[in-house]
Parts: C-alpha cells; sequence; structure tokens
C-alpha cells in the first residue's frame, strides 16, 4: 500500500504533463454539455447499477423525451365528439389512399389496424351509417395502452354519425351538393404497437373506420 501511495504523485504529475490545453478545452465542453437534463439520462441508465437492460433504457426514454411518452391528448384539429349529418344536405366522401378501411357489421370488436413496432398513426375517423336504433364503438391503443374510447355512438334515421379522433373533416362541394371526408393530420407517435378497433353497439348499421399510419424503419 505504501508503495503505491508513494507512486501517486508521479502518477498525477505524468497525467498533468500530459493534460494539454486542447484537451483542458474537450473536458470542460463535456462538463457544460453535461446540462441537468442529460445527467438525468445517464441515472436512468444506471438503474441497477450495471449495464442497463433494454427495458430500463424503454423506460428512461419514455420518461424524458416527449415525442415517446404515451400521449394524453389526441392530435391538433381532432373531433372526439360524434357529428351528425343530415343525408338530405350532406354526402360522404371515403378517405383517399392510402387509407385502411374495415366495417363493422357484428357486435363484437374487430381490428381495424393491429401492428407492432414504430411508427405514426396518422388518422382514424368513424362513419356510422343510418340507422333508427344501431350504435357503434371505436377505441384506439397505443403501446398497449387504451387512450381514447368514443363511448357509445349514436345514431339516427336520415342522419349518418362521424367522429375523428385522429385527423379532421374537411366540407367540400362535390358538383351537386356538400360531401364530408376525414384527412390526415398531426400524428400520434407509437413506440411497440398500435390497434385500432371497433364494433356495433347495438346492430343493424355499419360502422365504418378508415385509418392511416405509417411505420418507421431503422
Amino acid at each position: 500500500m505504501l508503495g503505491f501511495l508513494a507512486g501517486v504523485p508521479g502518477k498525477l504529475k505524468a497525467l498533468n504533463d500530459r493534460l494539454t490545453s486542447t484537451w483542458a478545452a474537450k473536458l470542460d465542453a463535456l462538463r457544460t454539455g453535461l446540462t441537468d437534463t442529460r445527467m438525468g439520462y445517464l441515472d436512468k441508465l444506471n438503474i441497477t447499477g450495471n449495464a442497463a437492460s433494454s427495458a430500463e433504457v424503454a423506460a428512461c426514454a419514455q420518461t424524458t423525451d416527449p415525442m415517446l411518452n404515451i400521449p394524453t391528448l389526441l392530435c391538433l384539429g381532432a373531433t372526439t365528439v360524434v357529428d351528425q349529418w343530415l343525408t338530405t344536405n350532406y354526402g360522404w366522401m371515403a378517405p383517399a389512399a392510402p387509407v385502411r378501411a374495415a366495417a363493422a357489421t357484428t357486435t363484437s370488436y374487430t381490428d381495424v389496424l393491429n401492428v407492432s413496432g414504430k411508427g405514426v398513426l396518422e388518422m382514424v375517423v368513424g362513419r356510422l351509417q343510418p340507422h333508427a336504433t344501431s350504435t357503434g364503438q371505436i377505441q384506439i391503443l397505443i403501446d398497449g395502452v387504451l387512450i381514447w374510447d368514443s363511448g357509445t355512438i349514436p345514431n339516427a334515421s336520415n342522419y349518418f354519425s362521424t367522429t375523428a379522433p385522429v385527423g379532421t373533416l374537411k366540407q367540400f362541394y362535390n358538383g351537386t351538393g356538400v360531401s364530408i371526408s376525414a384527412v390526415p393530420c398531426e400524428g400520434i407517435p407509437y413506440r411497440t404497437s398500435c390497434q385500432v378497433k371497433h364494433k356495433l353497439v347495438a346492430s343493424g348499421s355499419t360502422l365504418d373506420t378508415y385509418v392511416r399510419a405509417r411505420r418507421s424503419y431503422p
């Protein structure tokens, strides 16, 4: 031990001799760049005191990067309420491709979209066709978490009902009258999975749901 301690001054002198102004500037820049936020990243990566597992890294990213966090609000311009349109005044135009469309005709949930991996959900729009008593329901799950439930979508004779939790509805002149259609809007990112499912709550009508999503590639 005494021998080791006796060699410490010499080692410190050698380190100081090799610490040129260039290296000193680099160390200063490194310390300046270690903001509280970045120190937080390092702390989270050392959760267990050893090499962080992939689960710990994912948890770190989700709590520090707002783009990867589970959204609490849906996209700007979305209309999470239900609008009802009188069929004698308004028509319906299906969204332009690329879009995934599915029709719910039963009271059991079926998937409109169910994918794994990373990506962005750009549009979810539902249209319940006119019916006196039939109703429907849509759910959106991001990374396995239910972030939106339409509840029961009401209906009425001579009306069709729409809801656009992701995306927005537009009115346009179709040559003879006014039609309603949906367009993508500000997207919702997902890290591990995205699922959109729908069903009829009371049977008799058809619930058309349109989804648009794009995947991220490494």
